[in-house]
């Protein structure tokens, strides 16, 4: 069973083959959500005698969402009844530790069976090291260590995705826990698809792992230049070996339908290859954005190009300044700054209004910025944040990163350029792309790219989302 989508004979292949482990090597713009989407679809339609679930997991909300709206318009909203979804790798391992404990096979501390689970502890404003090592399994009992915030947050049924993970693979360590896991995913599953498969680490694949060993139909897609997430844990070495133990069949994707010029086609073929490339230089030309590896990177660009961040803020200073950032970034792009949600947690402030009450108050300190000393928009920045917040705010301000900001109020170019990282730009496409590459990105660019390589994966990814032309600058 295949779409009577407008698919090249790759792509139905991919999409409908009956073969029970399929490995999609997806090349950028070769169409791997539209073939997600497809795939869920097949499964979903096929085995109605089966009522077991068909689950697509991805590694972030935004791909799970855009894949969620594929499947809606492709198949309709009935295609994701339950127990059918797309859900993040993260929320899926909750529902596995949820499972466990409402079984009564894991006891959390308190006996709280369902759990509250934020991305970090600032979501209560709390900043823990690492915890990985603050859990252990004990006769059935997850038991915390003495640290008295802690173990109290525990108690009440909090934790971070970090805590699940820690559990899940203490869990996977004791052979009665793992085998409840693994006939759990045989009894709830019946079709798996795992999006970006690269960015996994050894608990994902193993969970990939128990499935095939369950005999369920394990669709698993990605594409070893694009793996990025080694710092998140990410193994993509070992992807390959999951695909050779368990005998995935190949069904490789590499004609790509975003690359509409001859330079664009030439520099992905040219980079897969691993041959030297040179970008030519773009000084002045209008793009529609401008990637980078870090964040400072494209501060020290011209100031055309207006940044979305300064990288995560880790004190109040460099959160207020986040949130006069979101006021430019609002005006200018309709877009909000990158680690705002963790600005406003590290300064305390809560009420989803106050966003909306600072606009105001930010709005006035972004119109003397021009003209004002940093120091004065530091003092009218901290009055501002301080109707919201009883956080301290040092009398001196991150005067850099305000520099920064009146730099690009006060610019006088015609056009704005929205700057962002290689990382967040993954999985996004636009027709004329700048590149800041540093002097030695340059270079490894000259002696041709190796995908054994993290560093050089991530300058294939940043040039490898424009259309029609890719400029360095």
């Amino acid at each position: 069973m295949t779409s009577n989508l407008d698919l090249t004979p790759a792509q139905i292949k991919a999409a409908g083959t009956e073969a029970g482990r399929v490995y999609i090597e997806a090349e950028p713009g070769s169409g791997k959500t539209v073939i997600a989407a497809e795939r869920f679809g097949v499964h979903r339609y096929t085995s109605r005698g089966d009522f077991r679930a068909v689950l697509a997991l991805c590694f972030n909300r935004a791909a799970a969402t855009e894949l969620r709206e594929r499947i809606n318009t492709r198949w309709g909203r009935t295609a994701l009844t339950w127990p059918h979804r797309v859900a993040t790798i993260d929320a899926y391992l909750h529902d596995l530790l949820g499972y466990l404990l409402r079984h009564g096979l894991l006891t959390w501390p308190g006996g709280c069976v369902e759990l509250t689970v934020a991305d970090s502890w600032k979501a209560w404003g709390y900043t823990y090291p690492d915890t990985s090592s603050w859990l252990s399994i004990i006769d059935g009992e997850v038991v915390p260590c003495d640290i008295t915030t802690y173990r109290d947050h525990l108690e009440q049924g909090k934790c971070t995705h970090a805590e699940i993970r820690t559990v899940l693979n203490q869990a996977l360590e004791n052979h009665a826990l793992a085998d409840a896991i693994s006939t759990h995913i045989k009894t709830s599953i019946r079709a798996l698809i795992v999006d970006e498969i690269f960015d996994a680490n050894e608990l994902d694949l193993r969970l990939v792992s128990m499935a095939c060993e369950q005999d369920i139909k394990t669709t698993i897609i990605g594409d070893p230049w694009q793996a990025l997430y080694a710092f998140r844990g990410a193994t993509p070495e070992l992807v390959h070996k999951l695909v050779s133990r368990y005998g995935f069949i190949s069904c490789p994707l590499s004609e790509s339908f975003r690359f509409r010029s001859p330079e664009t086609i030439l520099l992905a073929e040219c980079l897969r290859a691993r041959k030297p490339v040179e970008l030519s230089a773009g000084e002045g030309e209008k793009v529609d954005v401008a990637l980078a590896w870090k964040w400072q990177s494209l501060w020290s660009a011209g100031t055309e190009i207006l940044p979305l961040s300064f990288g995560p803020p880790h004190t109040a200073a460099e959160s207020a300044v986040a949130l006069l950032l979101n006021q430019l970034t609002q005006v200018e792009f309709g877009l909000s700054s990158t680690f705002l949600n963790d600005a406003l947690r590290n300064l305390g402030i809560l009420d989803p209004a106050a966003p909306q009450r600072l606009f105001e108050w930010l709005g006035g300190v972004l119109a003397s910025l021009a003209s004002d000393p940093v120091q004065d928009t530091w003092k009218k920045l901290s009055l501002s944040i301080r109707h919201e917040t009883k956080q301290y705010l040092p009398e001196t301000g991150p005067y850099r990163e305000l520099e920064n900001i009146k730099k690009r109020v006060a610019s006088t170019h015609p056009y704005r350029i929205l700057g962002i990282t290689i990382h967040q730009a993954k999985g996004c496409e636009w027709d004329r792309v700048a590149v800041r590459l540093t002097s030695g990105e340059h270079e490894t660019l000259r002696k041709g790219l190796d995908s054994e390589n993290e560093e050089h994966r991530i300058l294939y990814v940043g040039l490898t989302r424009a259309r029609f032309s890719t400029v360095a600058i």
